[in-house]
């Protein structure tokens, strides 16, 4: 049954489809997948006080944290090699090596530090729950190589929405977040087997002979793109760390509220750009500088526009309604919530960014960009919470999201320029 329904998915030849149904379900599963903390936080209180909404709010952050070093950079270079320079079974093996590197972090990061032995539990193991999405991407982004992006969000959504409707089935039954995301983990992996087993066959998604050569220079390409991605991690939850190390897991518990608008822009935002990183790589590479400036800058406006419609709904309305969601009183945090919506859209917009300097092959630029803000960051970080609580938490991201963007702008601006030169006067 479910390969005929597979067979029927796939058998797709026009494009137009393929581009419209790729687009409708990536903003379903980003949609999801923006929605996931916040629901899984609105169940944590009907189960558990506001400090194990603090337990989780760090386990989100090392989760996201440990799911960069899994993926090591590689998936903006996997989509955007529509040459063909690397294998599938190069990216593979390229996954395997970074996935035991993420492993061995989440460890350290869960079992390493002076938690109690719950909180600690649960880290790990949401760290893993996140971490599957490293297996399944591999395939998925395979798929969006070839053209076929709608593949790859349409199994992501359906593994989404079960394992959070088991998580909260568990939660509710045994009150227990470490079984309930457990039991999501396994139905998850459990999944991502059946739901791509059909698909494998219609793709180059097979293991041959690991080549140490090819490893070799994708650990070189992919190295400054890591960096540069864990270091943008680290500053998104720069105020997590500053808030655990220094605050309650009460405070911490409120800022994961307060902070869930921040990922919906994020994520949302994907939705915008990701089917068009292949295409945009191609405009570039084929020197379409015509078509690949139009592409950019209708998606800096959307993410502007996206932006200011989310700040101003959550000064109107969003901290309200945040308030009437969790039944927690938020409305002395109104100007940390301002802040960490602004901040929001300008980490989006630095995250856009970096996936053109990817495309520029300014990978090297942008990790001392990312280092330079990392360094800021983490001096200033408890610093300001000390001396402004949780508003210092809304002060780091504005900076650290500002730093990065400012010098992409500057760097992407005189590349461009340069490339435009060499190809007028050659």
């Amino acid at each position: 049954m479910y390969k005929l329904l597979a067979e029927k998915l796939y058998n797709v030849e026009d494009e137009r489809i393929i581009t419209k149904r790729g687009t409708y379900w990536n903003l379903i599963s980003s949609l999801l997948n923006s929605a996931m903390t916040a629901i899984i936080m609105f169940f944590i209180t009907l189960t558990s006080d506001v400090s194990v909404n603090g337990w989780f709010s760090i386990a989100t952050a090392v989760a996201y944290q440990c799911q960069a070093i899994g993926f090591f950079g590689i998936r903006n270079l996997h989509i955007a090699d529509t040459n063909k320079e690397y294998a599938f079974s190069d990216y593979a093996y390229f996954n395997i090596i970074s996935s035991i590197l993420m492993v061995f972090v989440l460890s350290v990061l869960s079992f390493g530090q002076s938690y109690v032995l719950e909180k600690a539990c649960l880290i790990f193991i949401y760290g893993i729950y996140r971490g599957v999405d490293i297996f399944e991407a591999l395939f998925h982004d395979e798929y969006q190589r070839e053209g076929r992006l709608d593949l790859g969000v349409i199994l992501q959504t359906i593994r989404f929405a079960v394992s959070l409707i088991v998580l909260i089935i568990v939660l509710l039954i045994f009150g227990n977040l470490i079984f309930a995301t457990l039991a999501a983990t396994l139905v998850s992996v459990l999944l991502i087997i059946i739901q791509n087993k059909p698909f494998i066959k219609y793709f180059p998604c097979k293991l041959k002979k690991i080549k140490t050569i090819n490893l070799k220079k994708l650990f070189v390409i992919c190295l400054p793109i890591f960096i540069a991605g864990f270091i943008n991690m680290y500053l998104a939850n720069a105020p997590k760390y500053a808030i655990d190390g220094t605050l309650s897991d009460e405070l911490q518990g409120i800022f994961g509220i307060l902070s869930l608008p921040i990922f919906t822009i994020n994520l949302l935002s994907t939705v915008i750009y990701k089917p068009y990183i292949s295409k945009m790589a191609t405009y570039w590479y084929t020197h379409n500088f015509s078509a690949f400036k139009k592409v950019i800058f209708r998606q800096i406006l959307i993410i502007v526009l996206l932006t200011f419609s989310i700040v101003t709904f959550g000064y109107l309305a969003g901290l309200r309604l945040l308030e009437l969601i969790y039944g927690i009183s938020l409305y002395d945090y109104m100007s940390t919530f301002i802040l960490l919506l602004i901040g929001g859209g300008i980490n989006t917009l630095g995250a856009f960014l970096n996936f053109i300097m990817v495309i520029f092959r300014e990978q090297n630029k942008n990790m001392y960009i990312y280092i330079l803000s990392g360094v800021i960051t983490y001096v200033l970080g408890g610093i300001l919470i000390e001396h402004f609580n949780l508003l210092g938490s809304g002060m780091i991201y504005i900076l650290s999201s500002g730093i990065v963007t400012c010098l992409c702008c500057l760097v992407l601006f005189m590349k461009y320029h340069s490339v435009r030169r060499k190809i007028t006067y050659a």
